[in-house]
């Protein structure tokens, strides 16, 4: 049976790249070349990926620029939202991503923002209406459509989009433009239930739900009178006055089964959607028969709080729709036509942490020869939508940015013209060393650092530049976890967030990586009034705390679980593995069983760091503490723009008319150096090709630059043999006349060295002083 492929190996290809561009571990260069015209100038030959073909354009370099890690973007294609389009929706049964036919299952809207359709109507439904909202959790539009913000193509990435392609990433903590998809990555939940889909009710043969209770309005909705806990049994007791909005079958055992949930509540709204299964109905017995269920929670904690006085909670008979899996807090209910038979389902709560799921009807149905309606369940990626947008939207290209300028004029000429441009990995440097260029070159990144300390001396720039970021590399950052050290270039900012000060550090780029937010998105420090109470807990135990219906806006009861992985003083540092700690309820471990109420829950952030002054040969510290600083951030390398390395492909011949000896065939002129002695395109020759003893070399002229009647330089292009100085030997042919030779500069690039991974063959471009180019490549693996 043949191997499969995903697609997902192609993205792993474009992060790949990416990667070796930060860590360095790789140099990858923009190249252009080809001076020589092509047969038809206005149709480009096809390069052909030979051997030949990579020599003959490596040959024809005519300049090399270091790619700028800063300048690298992913990209993923555009699908622009269009009024009256039909979208495909997400579903983690069907090949979204397959080449053949791709399924447009997310847009990008004219406010650049990125979303995923989740549902719709039905397969033929038009969406009619531009999503815009940016909240974190799926929404619905009037046309039925239920999208999931994604991110937002930050403001200074949008003009490298494409007509056919938009760039994108992933948010950092740090990153003032991307604060609504950071949002929506941190709130993301994992192994969610996106959706019950309902496949069939199986027509003639679907079962009716006779006992289901759904009116059509308030006026004819029943009420909840009271409810009451006896232990841990649950009853909810209608309103005297509600007994005629019920049917009431003659045995109200046969409403068991069925789920109570409560419809609409006047008086506390986040209630809503509460539900319980009924496993005991009866009356008191009284006069006017006054009617209670008894309610087992399944899959929530159930609990109500009616006003007696105006008894202002409504609730719904309805059949119970049972979610099983290995994930927990999903639930559904289903929608009913006027027969009580099931048309649709609608999920409430998707839940977290399943990778598995089925959803089933369990209560009874009204004959024996019917069938309860399916469902398939459709389960979020791994993260949770909106977790990653680079996995969710698989992104397989990437946009390459490269700009050439003034910065470049010494090793990129401004003159001539080329023809193809392209990408070579590892080329190295013309020195018989096989150095690899670019690697030795600095280019920085900005680390973002939270102080913990107590000094106050430091939060003004100046103050903490003199005791503590002196930059010129005085200073070193030292990883308290990976032992990773960079030099401090320059203190560039102090901040204020959220009571938390940030010092934004411009450093030298490393090979290794810091531990930063990003790493540990997921690990806290929960704060106790009291040691004990910290101290009470076990390391390695798990701990749990139950959130009740309303306490953070949803109206469910959720629990949030973790694990303890240290703890010191007041303080235990948890990962959390289910939902959210909150400050208002006990943390209670399941060895321990130990319960406190925490004062306090921050983030972990990254790995502590240690500040290395090379003047006193000491490191920073405050109270003998040496790690008052934590990782937040560590952004893009990048290098300044004066200082991206560029290297010539030209080989560049010193021309003079006269030498002190005669050395070589020809070794004086009599004629003057002239500002018309070459022209761009000639081919110039040294030594005689048919001499078996004369060395031999010719090269095309890309550009000549006279500098007065004895002197010049020509800077040439495929190159063919090995120019000689007059020393070894002197000029002839009838193009180059009787010049001499009195210096050669090979090309600071091997050109023999280097792998060519991309080749772009086009018309020509002149390049003239004081032209601004920007290269972009967009590359599809």
């Amino acid at each position: 049976m043949p191997a499969y492929i995903k697609a997902s190996l192609k993205r792993s290809f474009a992060e790949g790249f990416l990667n070796e561009l930060e860590n360095n571990t790789n140099q990858y260069f923009l190249f252009i070349g080809k001076a020589t015209p092509w047969t038809n100038e206005n149709v480009p030959s096809s390069f052909t990926d030979t051997v030949s073909g990579e020599y003959e354009a490596s040959r024809n370099i005519v300049g090399y620029k270091k790619i700028n890690p800063a300048n690298v973007l992913f990209a993923i294609p555009r699908y622009t939202w269009t009024y009256g389009t039909v979208y495909d929706t997400y579903d983690d049964a069907v090949d979204i991503f397959n080449d053949d036919n791709p399924k447009i299952f997310y847009v990008i809207t004219d406010e650049n923002k990125i979303y995923k359709c989740l549902d719709k109507p039905s397969a033929t439904t038009k969406s009619t209406e531009k999503p815009t909202s940016v909240l974190s959790y799926p929404f619905k539009t009037y046309d039925g459509y239920v999208w999931k913000y994604l991110a937002t193509v930050k403001e200074s990435n949008t003009p490298y989009s494409f007509s056919d392609y938009i760039p994108i990433d992933f948010a950092d903590v740090n990153d003032t433009e991307s604060t609504n998809q950071y949002a929506a990555q941190a709130q993301s939940v994992e192994g969610s239930i996106t959706k019950l889909e309902f496949v069939t009710n199986s027509g003639a043969s679907a079962a009716v739900y006779q006992y289901a209770e759904i009116p059509s309005s308030l006026q004819t909705t029943p009420r909840v009178g009271d409810y009451k806990e006896f232990g841990n049994r649950k009853f909810v007791f209608l309103t005297s006055g509600d007994n005629s909005k019920l049917r009431f079958p003659s045995n109200m055992n046969n409403y068991l089964g069925y789920s109570l949930r409560i419809s609409k509540s006047l008086r506390n709204a986040s209630e809503e959607n509460n539900y319980g299964v009924i496993v005991a109905a009866g009356s008191t017995g009284a006069a006017n028969e006054l009617r209670f269920f008894e309610l087992r929670d399944a899959g929530m904690n159930f609990t109500v709080t009616p006003s007696l006085g105006s008894a202002d909670v409504f609730f719904h008979i309805v059949p119970t729709v049972k979610i099983m899996g290995n994930g927990s807090g999903a639930y559904a209910f289903p929608i009913l036509d006027s027969q009580r038979k099931i048309t649709g389902v609608e999920l409430v709560d998707g839940g977290s942490n399943y990778s598995q799921a089925t959803a089933t009807i369990t209560t009874a149905k009204d004959a024996a020869n019917k069938v309860h309606p399916t469902f398939r369940t459709i389960l979020s990626p791994k993260g949770g939508h909106g977790s990653n947008v680079l996995k969710e939207l698989n992104v397989q290209d990437i946009i390459v940015i490269v700009p050439v300028g003034d910065d470049d004029v010494d090793t990129i000429l401004p003159k001539g013209s080329y023809r193809q441009f392209g990408i070579v990995k590892n080329p190295e440097i013309n020195n018989g060393l096989n150095t690899i260029a670019g690697k030795d070159d600095l280019f920085y990144r900005d680390i973002v650092l939270l102080y913990t300390g107590g000094n106050t001396a430091l939060l003004e720039k100046e103050q903490a530049k003199n005791l503590l970021f002196t930059g010129m590399h005085m200073n070193i950052i030292v990883g308290a976890e990976t032992s990773v050290g960079s030099s401090v270039s320059e203190l560039k900012s102090i901040s204020t967030i959220n009571g938390e000060t940030r010092f934004t550090v411009k450093i030298t780029n490393v090979g290794g990586r810091y531990l930063t937010y990003n790493d540990r998105k997921r690990d806290f420090e929960i704060t106790f009034s009291t040691e004990a109470a910290a101290s009470s807990y076990i390391v390695g135990e798990t701990i749990y705390q139950v959130i009740p219906s309303g306490t953070i806006g949803n109206g469910f009861t959720i629990r949030a679980e973790g694990v303890v992985l240290s703890k010191s003083g007041v303080k235990i540092r948890v990962r959390t593995t289910k939902n959210g700690f909150v400050v208002s309820q006990q943390v209670v471990g399941i060895k321990s069983r130990s319960y406190n109420t925490p004062s306090k829950i921050s983030p972990v952030y990254g790995e502590p760091v240690c500040i290395y002054d090379t003047n006193t040969n000491s490191l920073y510290s405050e109270n003998g503490d040496r790690e008052v600083f934590r990782v937040i951030d560590l952004g893009t390398p990048y290098f300044e723009l004066n200082e991206t390395p560029s290297f010539s492909g030209l080989t560049v011949l010193h021309i003079s008319t006269s030498s002190n000896a005669s050395v070589g065939f020809v070794d004086t002129t009599t004629a003057a150096v002239t500002q018309t002695s070459f022209t761009s395109g000639s081919l110039v020759q040294q030594g005689i090709s048919g001499d078996a003893l004369s060395p031999y070399a010719s090269g095309t002229v890309y550009d000549w630059e006279y500098v007065n009647p004895s002197y010049g330089r020509l800077y040439l292009t495929d190159v063919f043999g090995q120019f000689r100085n007059v020393e070894d030997h002197g000029l002839t042919g009838a193009t180059m006349g009787a010049f001499i030779v009195s210096k050669v500069d090979p090309p600071e690039i091997d050109p023999k060295s280097g792998e060519i991974l991309y080749i772009n063959n086009i018309r020509p471009v002149s390049r003239v002083v004081g032209q601004e180019e920007e290269f972009r490549i967009r590359l599809g693996f």
